[in-house]
């Protein structure tokens, strides 16, 4: 029988750190990927963001709404991920989009992922709580029980530039909650039995000094 204990998934964790500037060339020499999310066309043109030129142009031949990704010619070859979420753009849609920006961001298994907010036109504090959740909840994998182990997750350390005060400790602890439900409703009865229910909480209890 399969110790339950053996398929306890790696939880979201990360250092989810502030800076109150707008990533720069220098910034993007410290970061794998950085997410942009922007408001209208004509913010990404104003701003000061390396790499906008490229990203304009796949946009506009995309389609504002889609994402457009381009690695950026720093020797990090950092890659550089556009979303537009427009003024009125309902929260599901933001959610929607933040995941499939982090999915993006997260394809190379990354280090460390910025995140940038440019524009007015949304609730920039909401929007980077939604991108901070979306980038936990990407590199998460279900259990397998057939075939080759799939790799275990990595979850890159992220870096939000604003003014805002995002709630990071609230955001951590929802992916990780998601992340653990996700998983229990993927286990088979034949796994999650009784017994299978108190190896994990002993498991967990083990690992993060609970009593």
């Amino acid at each position: 029988m399969t110790d339950i204990k053996t398929l306890v998934p790696k939880l979201p964790s990360a250092a989810i750190r502030r800076y109150r500037t707008t990533p720069g060339e220098k910034t993007l020499q410290r970061l794998d990927s950085l997410i942009v999310f922007f408001d209208s066309i004509s913010t990404l043109r104003d701003s000061t963001i390396p790499g906008k030129d490229v990203l304009i142009a796949l946009l506009q031949r995309q389609g504002e709404a889609t994402i457009a990704s381009t690695a950026v010619a720093n020797g990090r070859a950092t890659l550089l991920v556009a979303c537009q979420i427009a003024k009125g753009t309902d929260r599901f849609d933001q959610l929607e989009r933040c995941r499939k920006a982090a999915a993006t961001a997260c394809a190379g298994r990354p280090n460390r992922v910025g995140i940038a907010v440019l524009g007015t036109a949304v609730n920039e504090q909401t929007l980077m709580e939604d991108a901070a959740y979306a980038l936990l909840l990407a590199p998460f994998r279900l259990p397998k029980y057939t075939g080759k182990r799939s790799p275990a997750a990595k979850f890159p350390d992220i870096s939000l530039y604003t003014e805002t005060r995002p709630n990071t400790s609230a955001v951590l602890a929802l992916a990780r909650g998601n992340s653990l439900a996700r998983w229990l409703t993927a286990m088979p009865p034949s796994h999650l039995d009784g017994y299978g229910y108190r190896a994990i909480a002993e498991h967990f209890a083990e690992n993060n000094g609970w009593r």
